[in-house]
């Protein structure tokens, strides 16, 4: 075990020169999207995301505000999924889709509301909802575990807990989707300025330096007992921009630092040894390991 001090941080950063606010209007002219009360979801279409409530809530705000539309923006489909969710999709009102990391910050600026219903115990921070308040876009999710923490209260639906799922299987929890509906017309038909922003602590440029303080206060601590060996097969990584930045502001011209932190045997503290694992695993491309790593 480390004896040096650890902290709990956001382990990615969100971009705040690339995702910001721009005006609503020309968002959506570049986009081609139409002049009226646009709904939003960007992330993976999948059961740990409770897409079928999402669609569900959608068709009781169509009831209020008929004109409006739902744009699921996804990289990541699960056809099967879908296909069985197909009753609740209105292919004239609902836009799913993919767009181009450029286009993202264009995308949450043209939108009214962003909204998700994700109440899986997958859900550990909600990148696409840091990514949402980072454009000044207002959010509406459930009172569930990481949302909590940076949106505002009255921007958090109550959930109902079941001992059985009760949704679809992945279903451990359910939004109560009466009062996110309510909520998400209530949210739309305000004409209320939006001020709540992206939390500090998760922009880019402070993950940056939390994570270079808790690597530098590892790499400072002499190993205790064994140590596992890892070879560095490759170079490091260039497809993690945080990574290749804190390689640079540490210093790291050779494997030694690195290697000394990521060889530690880490057993009870998992948060630590979570950045030794995502560090491993940015880090060393096409890398094997035989001690627990891969």
């Amino acid at each position: 075990m480390l004896g040096a001090e650890t902290r709990v941080l956001a382990t990615y950063g969100v971009d705040t020169d690339q995702y910001r606010q721009y005006d609503k209007e020309l968002s959506r002219h570049k986009l081609n999207l139409p002049e009226t009360k646009i709904i939003l979801y960007t992330g993976r279409f999948a059961r740990d995301k409770n897409m079928g409530a999402l669609l569900h809530v959608y068709n009781e705000i169509k009831k209020a505000i008929p004109d409006s539309k739902l744009i699921i923006s996804c990289k990541t489909l699960d056809n099967d999924y879908m296909n069985a969710l197909k009753r609740y999709i209105d292919d004239e009102n609902v836009i799913i889709g993919s767009f181009e990391e450029r286009e993202m910050p264009y995308l949450y600026s043209a939108a009214d509301l962003f909204a998700t219903c994700a109440t899986s115990y997958f859900e550990t921070s909600g990148r696409s909802v840091l990514e949402a308040l980072s454009c000044s876009v207002p959010v509406l999710v459930p009172n569930w575990i990481a949302f909590n923490e940076y949106v505002r209260p009255e921007n958090l639906v109550p959930v109902d807990f079941f001992d059985e799922p009760l949704y679809d299987w992945n279903s451990y929890a359910m939004v109560n989707l009466k009062e996110f509906g309510n909520a998400c017309v209530d949210l739309l038909q305000s004409n209320s300025p939006w001020v709540s922003k992206l939390p500090k602590q998760f922009e880019y440029k402070e993950v940056a330096k939390e994570l270079k303080e808790v690597i530098l206060a590892a790499v400072a601590q002499k190993p205790r007992g064994q140590t596992h060996k890892t070879e560095m097969r490759g170079g490091p990584s260039h497809g993690n921009k945080l990574i290749e930045d804190l390689c640079e502001i540490l210093n790291i011209k050779g494997k030694a630092d690195i290697l000394s932190f990521i060889n530690q045997p880490i057993q009870n503290d998992h948060k630590l040894k979570e950045y030794q694992k995502r560090l491993y695993y940015t880090l060393f491309k096409d890398a094997g390991d035989d001690n627990g790593h891969a």
